[in-house]
C-alpha cells in the first residue's frame, strides 16, 4: 500500500513539475524574471529531474517493490542537483572544461563515498 502511494505521489510531482517547466519554457520571457521566477524555474527542473530519475530506476532497472526508498531517492536527488547545477552554470556562461573537471571529480568522489557507506 505504501509503495503504491509513493509511486502515485512521484507521478504527481512529475506531472506538476513538467507542466510548470513547460509553462516557463513556452510562455515566459527570461528577461523579465526576478529572483523568485528563477528559483521557481530551477525548482521545477529539479522536481522533473528527480521524478524522472526515480521512475526510471523503478520501472526500467528494478521491477520489484520499493523497499529501499531512501537510497533510491538520495541517488535521484543527488543526480538532479548535479543537473540543476550544470544548467545554472550553463545559463550564467560559467560552464567550461575547467569547471566540469572538478565538478565531475566531486560527483565521482561523492558517489564513491555513498556506495562505500552501504
Amino acid at each position: 500500500m505504501m509503495s503504491r502511494f509513493v509511486i502515485i505521489s512521484i507521478w504527481f510531482v512529475f506531472i506538476v513539475s513538467m507542466s510548470a517547466l513547460l509553462f516557463f519554457i513556452l510562455a515566459i520571457n527570461p528577461k523579465y524574471l526576478n529572483l523568485s521566477g528563477f528559483l521557481l524555474f530551477y525548482a521545477s527542473v529539479f522536481g522533473a529531474c528527480w521524478s524522472v530519475c526515480f521512475l526510471l530506476w523503478r520501472y526500467a532497472l528494478r521491477r520489484g517493490k520499493v523497499r529501499d526508498f531512501w537510497a533510491i531517492s538520495r541517488q535521484a536527488i543527488f543526480l538532479s542537483l548535479c543537473v540543476v547545477a550544470l544548467l545554472f552554470l550553463s545559463q550564467t556562461r560559467a560552464l567550461s572544461f575547467y569547471t566540469i573537471v572538478p565538478f565531475a571529480a566531486l560527483f565521482i568522489f561523492t558517489q564513491y563515498v555513498i556506495l562505500k557507506k552501504r
